[in-house]
């Protein structure tokens, strides 16, 4: 079930402000993928969490035919460089592929992440220039067929550490050394989007050697055949069930070429392409969130609509007027904060590279306004449907669920929020000197 406004329609709610020329053309895509949503995934909810059950067989059928479509579509391609094949356009925009985030999580936010971590493994790529590693990488997405990446950053010891940029890449213990024209890699990273089933490659974040703090970071492509990569057992975790697999990777030895690195022969920083990450993130996890609102919203007017108290249906109680306006406004108030931020990034000329501590630290600001006001709302649903809200027929308690997903990205929200500071103040930490003696080289 889902109730139909022509305030949820994208030409209603996305500003056009903010939007690349032409902007028609964007309206015109996100109308298409709005469609999508509605003809392919809606009807597929229930079975995308595994049914009542959450069975991963059932979900693997539901998911396989939303993520074709999705290729089907042109998100992926879209990707690409227009040098290798891409779209180009208004595709290259942030707004843009925030407006498509958004839409596509009023679906489902698993589907979404999908596609994120594809953003994210070649982000850093076209930040370095490297379209020699894009286009070795990227040849698969121009074949029609859904594909994966993931990008490897957390760690057992330490977690969120090497998201604290403070601590300067001191923290990691995923050591990669040089050994003639190749890179050694040893270590271990958890909790990666995709782990053990990407097709493209790992995105590997690691250190040539923790003391020297931002001059050791690198990042490194690693291929999804390399001989001494493996991985632990999918870690089940409270949403995108089925939809996001989460597990531990380990590299023993693993050997690529020197020039993998991905700021290898570039002036790029592999520090700065790190903090971009982060960033990147912090403006499209907002509009993941919106996404997932709408998507409970339009199910809890439309209940509200039905369900009848003292004669008169239940939204046209003043309780309920009140009640469904106040979540109303933070679905709004959302998306005007991460569009804004999303043309902000699109604009470096005037706002700074996403590693400037500006647009790190608003970043960082609209991810936790959003998500924070989008966690409040989801539960306050919950209470007006009752049982109902907890049902999974319902769906709205998946939606819960894949949200608090969502907000454990990139050091989770009390990371975040003490990142919202660093345009305001430096402050930094001691970190003990590593001693190398616990780690394979």
């Amino acid at each position: 079930m889902s109730y139909y406004h022509p305030n949820f329609d994208p030409r209603k709610k996305f500003c056009d402000v903010y939007l690349p020329e032409p902007k028609e053309e964007v309206y015109d895509i996100v109308d298409r993928l709005h469609d999508l949503v509605d003809q392919v995934i809606m009807p597929r909810r229930l079975e995308l969490d595994g049914g009542y059950g959450h069975d991963q067989e059932v979900a693997n059928k539901a998911i396989d035919t939303c993520v074709q479509a999705i290729a089907d579509f042109g998100w992926q391609r879209a990707i690409l460089p227009e040098e290798i094949g891409g779209v180009g356009g208004v595709m290259k925009s942030n707004v843009t592929y925030a407006m498509l985030f958004e839409e596509l999580a009023r679906g489902d936010a698993g589907l979404a992440v999908e596609i994120g971590v594809l953003h994210w493994f070649f982000a850093p790529l076209k930040f370095a220039g490297r379209l020699d590693l894009i286009e070795t990488f990227g040849k698969p997405l121009l074949d029609g067929k859904h594909h994966r990446a993931t990008t490897s950053i957390t760690e057992t010891t330490g977690g969120v550490n090497i998201d604290d940029i403070t601590l300067h890449g001191r923290t990691l213990r995923t050591i990669a050394k040089l050994d003639g024209d190749e890179w050694v890699i040893n270590g271990a990273k958890i909790w990666p989007s995709g782990a053990g089933l990407s097709d493209i490659g790992y995105m590997t974040v690691c250190t040539t050697d923790p003391n020297l703090g931002e001059d050791g970071l690198k990042l490194i492509v690693v291929p999804v055949d390399a001989k001494g990569l493996t991985f632990g057992k999918p870690i089940n975790t409270l949403g995108m069930c089925c939809t996001d697999t989460n597990a531990e990777i380990f590299y023993d030895n693993v050997r690529v070429p020197v020039e993998n690195g991905v700021t290898w022969g570039t002036d790029v920083r592999d520090a700065d392409l790190l903090k971009m990450l982060q960033t990147v993130d912090r403006i499209s996890t907002p509009a993941l969130s919106n996404g997932v609102l709408q998507g409970c919203l339009e199910i809890a007017l439309e209940f509200t609509k039905d369900r009848i108290i003292a004669g008169k249906p239940m939204r046209e109680h003043s309780l309920y007027v009140h009640t469904l306006g106040g979540i109303l406004a933070q679905w709004t108030a959302g998306r005007s904060a991460y569009m804004e931020a999303c043309y902000m990034s699109d604009h470096p000329e005037t706002y700074g590279m996403p590693w400037d501590n500006f647009m790190y630290s608003r970043s960082s600001a609209v991810d936790q306004s959003v998500l924070m006001g989008v966690r409040k709302c989801i539960p306050t649903i919950i209470d007006l449907m009752g049982s109902y809200g907890i049902a999974q027929e319902y769906h709205v308690e998946k939606y819960m669920r894949d949200l608090k997903m969502a907000e454990m990205y990139v050091g989770g929200r009390f990371r975040c929020q003490m990142d919202v500071m660093h345009d305001y103040y430096d402050y930094d930490w001691t970190v003990p000197r590593w001693e190398p003696s616990a780690v394979k080289s």
